[in-house]
């Protein structure tokens, strides 16, 4: 936070990149944790998400925001 108010979450400085927001989830909804992470693309974003789900085996669903757009929510596949 700084004295003007919230330090904006995108990445303007940064030309041609975006500030995307990873919240991710537990089965049961809840909160398990978020991530910021500046990509080039949501291709990379939603690829960085799919990485998120394997890395992390509590980790049901993951949603990508880039400022206030929802770029993806990532589902976990159902096991067999």
């Amino acid at each position: 936070m700084s004295r003007d108010g919230p330090v904006p979450l995108k990445a303007e400085a940064i030309a041609g990149m975006s500030a995307y927001l990873f919240h991710v989830f537990q089965l049961d909804g809840a909160a398990l944790s978020f991530e910021v992470r500046v990509l080039a693309s949501d291709p990379e974003a939603i690829a960085h998400a799919e990485q998120v789900l394997q890395d992390h085996r509590s980790a049901a669903e993951v949603e990508i925001w880039d400022d206030a757009r929802l770029v993806h929510r990532a589902a976990r596949a159902p096991a067999a």
